[in-house]
């Protein structure tokens, strides 16, 4: 151990704490002026002298806890190690705040330090991301027909074209377009003025029971979902993911505080745990709690429950549809409304 200070001697109580680690202290080099952190520790010697003491003792690692404003001075000592064979660590309590992980790294020969509080398990997104492929691919695949079908029954409905996109945030903020297959009449923006006083929801959101605007076809998709079904396009596009926070308006993005924001820390999804958890029945504030919730456990098992629960909601739930089947009413004429307002909880 390099150092004598406080940091020294947490790393000393955190190796006492875990013997299955089996790392044993063989003694303490000092810097230059420094006194012992216990009078009845083992000295080996000073830095200066690490060369000949990695000479006399057989010693595994040399662990380095000195002050921040002393990590240029071990430069050499580090070098030392190296050249002898000896791994060496390095506390960066310079760089402990928060709850953000580290992690170290290489980029061509350049040694770079990380800090991040996103999802950051290689293998597990790899493994997201095959799931998700795999998934979409096979529901568009086995439901072409029924979706071939339900792009002539709009089309025989109502002017307009069969698909409905929006511009939505992903992934660390990146925009896209997201697809839905069209539930409402071309003259739906117009409409809203005079519909205004029937608004049941609260916030830069219009909606409202048994919506004029909404087409016959409309009715059916939304009711089963259907109407979400174009986003497996999205998810096989690396734009979305199955499970995740449900991607929402770009102009919300200047409303969020720093942790809200950890939302766009992994891919938006068709169906996420504020869906299954409340969604429109609880505050949007709290949707957006529980979205930072799932951003802080992403896992295969959480995303799969996610999904087992999402099937009965969306097939059986009279009220409350597990996803977002407002997107194409929202009030964009609306006065911004911070997220984190107190809110009327939804009728």
């Amino acid at each position: 151990m390099v150092g004598s200070g406080e940091l020294a001697a947490e790393i000393i109580g955190k190796l006492r704490s875990h013997p299955e680690w089996a790392m044993r202290l063989a003694g303490f080099v000092l810097e230059e002026g420094a006194r012992p952190i216990d009078p009845n520790c083992v000295i080996l010697g000073r830095m200066g002298d690490l060369g000949r003491i990695l000479e006399e003792h057989v010693l595994d690692d040399v662990v380095f806890a000195v002050p921040r404003e002393r990590l240029h001075a071990i430069e050499d000592a580090v070098k030392v190690c190296e050249e002898q064979g000896v791994g060496v660590m390095i506390a960066l309590d310079v760089l402990r705040f928060g709850n953000a992980r580290m992690s170290v790294g290489d980029l061509n020969g350049l040694p770079m330090l990380a800090l991040t509080r996103a999802p950051s398990d290689e293998l597990a997104l790899a493994a997201k991301r095959l799931f998700d492929i795999g998934v979409s691919a096979t529901v568009m695949l086995i439901l072409s027909p029924v979706l071939i079908g339900l792009a002539i029954a709009i089309k025989l409905d109502s002017p307009g074209p069969i698909f409905f996109k929006q511009r939505r945030v992903g992934l660390q903020g990146r925009t896209f377009d997201i697809w839905k297959f069209r539930s409402m009449y071309l003259d739906a923006e117009a409409r809203l003025e005079s519909l205004r006083s029937q608004n049941e929801m609260s916030g830069p959101v219009f909606k409202m029971k048994n919506d004029p605007r909404i087409t016959r076809v409309g009715r059916f998709i939304r009711k089963t979902s259907l109407d979400e079904f174009p986003q497996f396009w999205n998810v096989l596009r690396g734009e979305m993911s199955l499970v995740g926070p449900r991607p929402l308006l770009v102009e919300y993005l200047e409303l969020y505080d720093a942790t809200q924001a950890r939302r766009h820390e992994v891919r938006p999804g068709i169906t996420g745990w504020a869906q299954i958890n409340g969604r429109n029945t609880i505050l949007f504030s709290e949707r957006i709690q529980r979205d930072v919730w799932y951003v802080d456990h992403l896992g295969f098992w959480l995303d799969l429950k996610i999904l087992v629960l999402t099937i009965p909601k969306a097939l059986f739930s009279r009220n409350v549809q597990v996803v977002e089947q407002d997107d194409e009413i929202f009030d964009l004429g609306a006065a911004p409304v911070n997220p984190t307002a107190p809110e009327r909880k939804d009728p």
